[in-house]
This record gives structure tokens, C-alpha cells and sequence, in this order.
């Protein structure tokens, strides 16, 4: 690329890695200087800070592109680096605007519990079972101590307070009606994801399992909202707000938050009541999910919200 009065120095601006800004503009016969790169419309970036979610690794890594940028017939390459999770949700808050959290009352609230069961959340059936027949279980070592040790928890108490304020839980499951698992759909099955409804690996775990007359919905699709008549059950009951936790945080909860976002339902995810298959997964969605279609709470949050009601 040339920059103006015929130079092309700027072939490459200025890359960036964690919290220092390295100047790798080199063409020709030397290294082009910041007033040289500002000369064609180029300045640089400001350092990343570090990561909110994650210390120790960018939440988004760029494949360098080319940005061409114009000015009095000047032209020259940008070659973007590193973006931290803080950085990319501020550009995205500003860009989109800061979804709030909604108003609730115990009337209009209800806790939806995805996937919680023994198909995707216990580490000897189903998936997990899978894994160990591959060789791949200990690539699932973190999701099983997530859900153990912090996600089971925090559902349990979350449905603690609940239960206390009279606020409705649903309990949300990947379970066909068929045998063999005929009406789940193609992707599903696929994924070796027939859960007939009388398995096992269709019941939900006993730390998180129903209690009394509390709604169980039964789904062949990831979202909730796609298979089932649960938009119907809700609107029925009143229900206007939900909070949403289960598993995986990437899969089913990002597909039922995104559905209950685009009917309107006021929606809370909770980032710590949640758990993926790996970190990066479960930061990505939250990321991706906190400035379009829900507000990201933790869970001592939504117990001070309920305990309120």
C-alpha cells in the first residue's frame, strides 16, 4: 500500500498483545514512524487492559485483516491485534447501549433450570459417558468441577429463595417422547442425543430435581421456545421476567435466553449458576449474550433481588 507522496512504509500499523502496544509498521527501508502512520489517517489504539472474566487470556483473538484507510488518496493496511473481554464490551455497550435488568415481582418472575440432568450434567452417562469410551474425559475435567463445586450450589439456592418467595421454577430437559428417540430432531440426533424420556439420562440430577407440582418442560431443540409450549405455559401463568441457569452456557441457556430476549421476556442470566464445557466456551457466550439479550447477574445478585420481593 502507498502512502501519501508515493511512500509505502505503512504497509503494517501496529499490533497489540496484553496491556503494551508493540509497533510493527516495517516496509522497504525502515520502520514508519507514528507521525509517518498518522500522516495516512492511521493512529494507534489504546494498550488492552486486562480481561474481566478471564486474567490470564484474551476473550476474543483476531485473525490480522485488512482495513483500508483513506485520506487524500492515501491509503494503508491496519493490522488488528489482541481485543480483551473489557475492551470488546465497551465498544459493544457503547455501539448497542447497556441492556438493563428488569423490574421483578414474584407474580411475573419465573427461575428456568436448563438441562440440568444426567444426559449433560453427570460425568458417567450420557456425554460424559461418551468421553470416557473416546479417551476424551479429561478434556471435561473443568466442567465437571465447575458444576460441582459452584453451578449445582448455586441452583440449589437459588430454588432455596424461590420456593420462599412463591416465584415459579421450571425445570427444563432434553427428554423425546419416543422410544428411540424418532421425534428428536436431526441435529440432535446427530449428536448421539436420543434421550427418550423414561432414561436415565433424560431425569434431572436429585440435588436440583423438582419438588411438589413445580412445571417440567420437556424439549427436542436447544431452545426451550422451539419445541415446546413453554412461551404459551409462561404466558398463561403471567410470567413477564425469567432468570435463566443451567447448562451448557453456550448451547441450550444462550439458545433459550436468546428466544425468551426476542419475546420480550425480561432476562437475567446467571453467570455463576451456569457452566460450559470450557472456559473460553462460557465466557464467549456471556460476552456474546450480556449486551443484546440479557443482563449477567451473579447469584449472591439475583438472591438479593429475590429476597427483596
Amino acid at each position: 500500500m502507498h502512502a501519501a507522496g508515493g511512500s509505502d512504509r505503512a504497509s503494517e500499523a501496529w499490533a497489540y498483545r496484553r496491556g503494551e502496544s508493540l509497533a510493527v509498521a516495517h516496509a522497504g527501508e525502515g520502520n514508519a514512524s507514528a507521525g509517518q502512520l498518522a500522516e495516512v489517517g492511521i493512529r494507534p489504539l489504546p494498550a488492552p487492559s486486562r480481561a474481566l472474566i478471564s486474567d490470564e487470556r484474551p476473550l476474543v483473538r483476531h485473525t490480522p485483516y485488512d482495513e483500508r484507510t483513506t485520506r487524500e488518496g492515501a491509503m494503508a493496511t491496519i493490522e488488528a491485534g489482541e481485543v480483551t473481554n473489557e475492551e470488546l464490551r465497551g465498544f459493544l455497550w457503547t455501539l448497542f447501549g447497556k441492556l438493563s435488568a428488569p423490574t421483578l415481582t414474584k407474580e411475573t418472575t419465573a427461575l428456568l433450570c436448563v438441562d440440568i440432568q444426567y444426559v449433560d450434567a453427570h460425568p458417567d452417562f450420557g456425554l460424559g459417558a461418551k468421553a470416557k469410551k473416546l479417551e476424551l474425559a479429561h478434556f471435561l475435567d473443568y466442567y465437571w468441577e465447575r458444576l460441582e463445586n459452584i453451578v449445582l450450589p448455586n441452583v440449589r439456592r437459588l430454588q432455596e429463595v424461590a420456593r420462599s418467595r412463591g416465584i415459579e421454577i421450571v425445570h427444563i430437559r432434553v427428554a423425546s417422547s419416543t422410544a428411540d428417540g424418532r421425534d428428536s430432531t436431526l441435529r440432535y440426533k446427530s449428536f448421539g442425543l436420543r434421550t427418550p424420556r423414561d432414561t436415565k439420562e433424560a431425569q434431572f440430577l436429585e440435588e436440583v430435581a423438582p419438588q411438589g407440582d413445580e412445571i417440567v418442560v420437556s424439549k427436542v431443540t436447544s431452545s426451550a421456545f422451539n419445541s415446546t409450549n413453554i412461551d404459551r405455559m409462561l404466558r398463561n401463568i403471567g410470567i413477564r421476567n425469567v432468570i435463566v441457569t443451567g447448562v451448557v452456557t453456550n448451547g441450550c441457556v444462550e439458545s433459550t435466553t436468546r428466544s425468551a430476549a426476542e419475546l420480550d421476556y425480561g432476562t437475567i442470566v446467571v453467570e455463576d449458576a451456569t457452566a460450559a464445557m470450557a472456559p473460553q466456551l462460557h465466557e464467549h457466550s456471556l460476552l456474546s449474550m450480556g449486551y443484546k439479550d440479557a443482563a449477567i447477574r451473579s447469584t449472591d445478585e439475583v438472591v438479593e433481588l429475590l429476597e427483596a420481593l
